[in-house]
């Protein structure tokens, strides 16, 4: 694998956190159902922070993954990709001065069949201090994270489904 110094790529990111019950015993919880689709025991984080400004001054008065590529809204290609994965959980991590555009534009996640939650990240922190916003959200759940400007042709369904524990880290150079 020939990964550039500095890499223009597009990644999504499995992490484990080891599964523990009530009791402690570390079995896994079942598997459910919501919206006709299968749920892992995975849920999904979308990191849509940042300001931009390599964009401005489209970004001057929305998030730059709110602006159009082809027919849809940036933000769509992730969470598309995460609701074919069958990853029906999913936060959205964003800065505070376009989050209620997010809202706005998504809402509750039905018109996915997904359900989404919202995190605003106060200051520019890095990814680092993004998933640290979604912790306590996940829990003790594997968690799928991706970057609100990345876009998957790829189906990643069947990853996701198998997923156990480490990490698995795609990368497509552009």
């Amino acid at each position: 694998l020939n990964i550039p110094k500095k890499p223009k790529d597009r990644q999504i990111r499995f992490l484990s956190i080891p599964k523990q019950n009530r009791s402690g015993t570390g079995e896994k919880p079942s598997t459910t159902t919501w919206a006709g689709k299968e749920a892992h025991d995975m849920k999904g984080i979308i990191l849509a922070g940042g300001t931009g400004s390599r964009l401005y001054p489209l970004t001057k008065v929305t998030n730059k993954h709110l602006l159009p590529v082809y027919d849809k809204p940036m933000i769509y290609y992730p969470l598309q990709t995460l609701a074919r994965a069958g990853i029906t959980e999913i936060m959205v991590v964003s800065g505070r001065g376009h989050a209620g555009h997010f809202l706005e534009l998504l809402g509750s996640g039905m018109e996915f069949g997904v359900s989404l939650t919202y995190e605003i990240q106060e200051q520019a922190g890095g990814i680092a201090e993004a998933l640290g916003l979604a912790a306590r959200w996940s829990g003790n759940e594997n968690v799928a994270v991706i970057l609100g400007d990345n876009i998957f042709q790829e189906d990643i369904r069947k990853d996701a489904e198998t997923f156990k524990s480490g990490a698995k880290i795609f990368i497509k150079e552009v």
